[in-house]
């Protein structure tokens, strides 16, 4: 069984900066045995730093790695930001992949397996002994 990894915009932007090899990396941690989702409002975060000049790029670059290679989960969950990945990690028992150190430590502590960047070239899996 697939297990379900939710890209957040950082993770993302993250991978369009610096070209890390994301599914190479989920490939090697979790065995292919994973399906990559992005929430909607991520997809509109994306979508609205198309138009700010100094993350134009990358944002697009994140924006045509969700169109190739994710999953688009409409969200009934409750929440914003942060708040809202951790209810959908919750209620879709998923993994989340991060970049951002703050919504790493909280999903931590809420007990969900978190994949983060180490040393802008790998990824790592922290949490895993909850699931």
């Amino acid at each position: 069984m697939k297990k379900p990894v939710i890209l957040d915009t950082s993770i993302l932007m993250r991978v369009a900066e610096t070209g890390l090899p994301l599914f190479h990396e989920l490939d090697r941690l979790l065995h292919g045995a994973y399906r990559p989702i992005v929430l909607r409002k991520t997809v509109k975060e994306l979508e609205s730093l198309l138009n700010v000049k100094k993350k134009r790029l990358k944002a697009k670059l994140a924006l045509e790695l969700i169109r190739r290679k994710c999953e688009i989960v409409e969200e009934d969950f409750p929440g914003y930001g942060d708040d809202l990945i951790i209810e959908a990690a919750k209620k879709l028992n998923a993994y989340v992949a991060t970049a951002d150190s703050n919504l790493k430590k909280r999903l931590l502590r809420e007990g969900i397996p978190v994949i983060y960047v180490r040393d802008y070239k790998s990824l790592e899996l922290a949490g895993e002994d909850v699931w």
